[in-house]
């Protein structure tokens, strides 16, 4: 289900609005999106949880021609709002078509009225041996040998996690929680692709 903040669970955002978005691109005709994560593994806590290595492995197997992880993030002090999109780091194969695809991401978000953290709210992670998380903006192209999230690192095609503002945060929960907000954030992802492949 992920974190918890503000009266909601984590799943209850993202799953609408994964749900949203593949109703669009269904409906579209011209691609066939599958998702990696079934409505009872996402809900029900007694299911075991689909590691991330495993959500990659669906998708390579479904054979992705791209992978958008969506997330709500959480912060203890309430206080960290903002919308982030983490693209797989420098040196990483699908590394530019990555940084390209979480550019246009985060151009797209920012027309449902969602702040951008950091420069332009793209990010590279990496985790420590204590499994410190480590934040690079999007501009320091330096390769690093520590991991980076499994599912990026796992991808066999250009893959982004996006964090979707903090459910920690009430003012980040309007923006992105309410039905209305869950269509604009499943919209403004169908743009991106739309135009990721110069198809608009």
């Amino acid at each position: 289900p992920g974190s918890e903040g503000s009266g909601l669970w984590e799943y209850e955002m993202t799953w609408q609005v994964a749900n949203e978005l593949v109703n669009l691109l269904e409906q579209d005709g011209r691609y066939a999106p599958v998702l990696t994560i079934t409505e009872e593994e996402s809900q029900n806590s007694d299911m075991p949880r689909v590691e991330p290595a495993e959500r990659a492995q669906r998708a390579n197997d479904a054979g992705a021609v791209l992978l958008f992880s969506i997330h709500g993030n959480s912060d203890p002090s309430g206080t960290a709002s903002g919308f982030e999109c983490y693209a797989i780091p420098p040196g990483q194969q699908y590394h530019d078509e990555s940084v390209a695809l979480a550019r246009l991401t985060a151009q797209k978000i920012t027309q449902t009225g969602q702040p951008l953290r950091g420069q332009d709210g793209v990010r590279y992670i990496y985790f420590d041996t204590y499994d410190n998380r480590m934040v690079y903006e999007s501009s320091d192209e330096t390769p690093h040998n520590e991991p980076t999230f499994r599912l990026l690192a796992d991808a066999d095609c250009p893959a982004v996690l996006v964090e979707e503002g903090f459910i920690t945060n009430a003012g980040d929960v309007a923006l992105v929680a309410t039905d209305a907000a869950c269509e604009a954030a499943a919209q403004a992802y169908y743009e991106c692709i739309l135009t990721y492949f110069d198809l608009t």
